[in-house]
């Protein structure tokens, strides 16, 4: 029995929705019942997985591997640190100030040879083809000019971030 018809759409008593091009759709509560057991499954692959390593690694190769619950005292154990929290805290500093500055001259960068017409001539072979380079490559290079620091990190940062920025905008 149809409720309420609406062009190339009609909804039933029991709340589906009937399609004149293929076959009603599934009611919400048995979406969300698929989804769930989608996400028990995927939980169960990876306790079983997780069992899997705990045993061959206890059974075969002990002085080789970490078990997974070795792995998992050392993180937590880790997190307390101030070790950690120095580095955390570092790290995130010169992402957020290499997505700034790689940002702020990268969009620029985009407009103004989004307008000039010789601009974009003269820098589309180097910006394309920096941005078709994968960026593991850049790394030894900017190691060698800069050292193992916290300088060449951020270069890379700010490259990574000013590259897409200049060819998307």
């Amino acid at each position: 029995m149809t409720l309420l018809r609406r062009p190339g759409r009609a909804v039933t008593v029991d709340g589906r929705s009937t399609r004149p091009d293929g076959p009603p759709r599934q009611p919400a509560n048995g979406r969300a019942r698929r989804l769930l057991g989608m996400g028990v499954a995927r939980l169960v692959v990876v306790v079983v997985l997780l069992a899997v390593w705990q045993l061959v690694v206890r059974i075969w190769l002990p002085a080789y591997l970490p078990t997974p619950t070795g792995v998992a005292r050392e993180f937590f154990s880790t997190l307390g640190d101030h070790e950690f929290d120095d580095a955390l805290s570092a790290s995130v500093v010169a992402i957020v100030l290499g997505l700034v500055i790689g940002c702020s001259v990268g969009v620029p960068f985009g407009l103004l040879t989004g307008r000039v017409p010789w601009l974009r001539r003269f820098s589309a072979p180097y910006i394309g083809g920096l941005y078709a380079l994968p960026l593991i490559v850049l790394v030894p290079t900017i190691t060698i000019w800069l050292g193992y620091s916290d300088s060449a990190r951020l270069v890379l940062i700010i490259v990574a971030a000013a590259l897409p920025c200049a060819v998307n905008t």
